[in-house]
């Protein structure tokens, strides 16, 4: 992601990634702010796609009110072509209260 970001966009790995989408610029990330994720605001990527797949309409309609059509057509389809990863984390070991080893499911929320 960081790679992406600081070629195709000449941005350091540590501006917000979702100015990796198109005509995303800084002066814009605010938009996101209308977006709700959880109890918060849509900070990031992760955050968005999670977003977008679970209401893509709710995205679309409030890219519409600061993109043109091409524009909002154009991050849609970004967004629509990033893969979702999922990840699962065990840790096996010795736990106080067990005599023998075990694994723990560690919960693991990779959209922050």
């Amino acid at each position: 992601m960081h790679i992406i970001q600081m070629v195709s966009q000449a941005s350091w790995f540590h501006e917000n990634n979702l100015m990796t989408l198109p005509h995303v610029e800084r002066n814009k990330l605010f938009i996101f702010n209308n977006l709700k994720f959880k109890k918060g605001k849509v900070e990031n990527l992760p955050q968005l796609l999670s977003v977008y797949q679970q209401s893509p309409n709710a995205v679309n309609k409030i890219l519409k009110q600061y993109f043109s059509a091409d524009e909002v057509n154009k991050i849609c389809n970004h967004l629509s072509a990033l893969p979702l990863v999922g990840l699962e984390l065990s840790v096996r070991g010795w736990w106080a209260d067990h005599p023998q080893s075990e694994d723990q499911r560690i919960v693991v929320d990779a959209y922050g």
